[in-house]
């Protein structure tokens, strides 16, 4: 049997915790508020890089504006850090604002694996690059964490059903987009009933339920379909790292949802050997510093993720076309084949032959003049030159 580490006269009140705060308590204080200062600087720092570096493609009408669709879709993906440091650590001074925070996180992250996705589209160089690199053999599309226990049997290996396939994982992120703020909302609700002493066992459960689902399909479906779309990026430009792009996401929701849910089970593990009254306030003060500190570690790592070089940001050519003109176009539901005067901006890529990965290291495109690797769509074009888009566009 466990042996309590304070006895009663020591334990910590922590509903009067601002009173006489012991002093491990004001060590975390000082710890969070320090990372989050940190967080905030370097998350600037790269957002900053990031701004000026989209001056060299044309994109000059200035931050209030827009910085191009790479760089707003980069920068949004790149302030989670920023906004789960903060709320993190005013969720460990002030434990009582936990619901609330997490609540902010949930709205940034249920917008950013979206965005994530949509960069993604972008760095491809659009559907027609992504199309005709998807896998034509038999492939387990559906098997991704969390649900991989599911999808993982041998009746679930097919082709990719194309766009059917793309919209179903569309639908089920864009689905956490509207539902998670307002079931979140309700939790909140739910919880607040429960600290007054009206609890509803039955409301609890089933906000709960509802909670898990949606986050749970949501992740499935990031996983699953950048699993498919990074790679893709990955091959046709090595200098963008889309597989961290892609953990740089998946860890905001780790450390969003696991961390307070494995806090709360070691919580109540060592109920009755803590140096506190009530484990709950605890609780959310450790499980917003473990945030700060997760938060920390991915704003310093984040210009390894998402760099900022002229690969990413290629100077302006003022005798071609803006970056990412037509993959922006088709990413806004624009068949970009059904209009003539787009025709001969769309990519064109050459018959693809044995010799293609022996060429030269690019070669140019024709439709936003970015270099593609050359050999890129080996094996994908299945050696028929890429003229249009496909009918359907994958993303939208």
């Amino acid at each position: 049997m466990d042996k309590a580490l304070c006895d009663g006269e020591t334990l910590v009140d922590m509903r009067k915790i601002y009173e006489a705060p012991p002093w491990w308590v004001c060590l975390t204080w000082a710890l969070s508020l320090a990372l989050m200062v940190c967080t905030v600087f370097l998350s600037m720092r790269t957002i900053w890089c990031h701004v000026c570096a989209t001056r060299r493609s044309g994109f000059t009408r200035g931050f209030h504006v827009s910085l191009g669709v790479r760089a707003d879709l980069t920068v949004a993906i790149l302030a989670l850090p920023l906004s789960h440091g903060v709320t993190a650590a005013i969720q460990t001074v002030f434990p009582g604002t936990s619901e609330v925070m997490a609540f902010i996180r949930t709205l940034h992250f249920s917008v950013s694996i979206m965005k994530c996705i949509f960069l993604f589209h972008i760095l491809a160089g659009g559907d027609d690059c992504i199309g005709a690199m998807l896998p034509k053999s038999p492939v387990k599309a559906f098997n991704a964490p969390p649900l991989c226990c599911i999808f993982c049997w041998p009746c679930c290996k097919r082709p990719l059903r194309k766009p059917r396939d793309i919209q179903i994982f569309l639908l089920a992120i864009k689905q956490f987009t509207i539902c998670a703020p307002v079931i979140t909302l309700v939790d909140i609700l739910v919880k607040e009933r429960a600290s007054s002493g009206k609890t509803d066992n039955i409301m609890d459960r089933v906000v709960f339920l509802l909670v898990a689902s949606s986050s749970m399909t949501a992740m499935w479906a990031f996983n699953a379909l950048s699993g498919l779309i990074a790679p893709i990026v990955q091959q046709l430009r090595r200098e963008y790292p889309a597989p961290s792009m892609r953990k740089f996401v998946t860890i905001h929701m780790l450390a969003g949802k696991i961390i307070d849910l494995l806090v709360v089970l070691a919580m109540q593990r060592l109920h009755g050997t803590l140096c506190v009254k009530d484990w709950r306030p605890f609780a959310s003060m450790m499980s917003g510093f473990l945030v700060v500190i997760v938060s920390f570690v991915l704003a310093a790592v984040g210009p390894q993720m998402f760099p900022w070089c002229e690969a990413m940001y290629r100077p302006r050519d003022e005798q071609g076309l803006p970056q990412d003109l037509i993959p922006l176009l088709q990413l806004n539901g624009v068949n970009t084949h059904e209009w003539p005067a787009l025709s001969s901006l769309v990519l064109k890529v050459p018959p693809v032959t044995e010799e293609c990965e022996q060429h030269g290291p690019s070669f140019q495109s024709t439709t936003t003049g970015e270099a593609l690797r050359d050999g890129s769509c080996c094996g994908a074009a299945g050696g028929q030159s890429q003229n249009r888009l496909s009918d359907h566009s994958l993303i939208v």
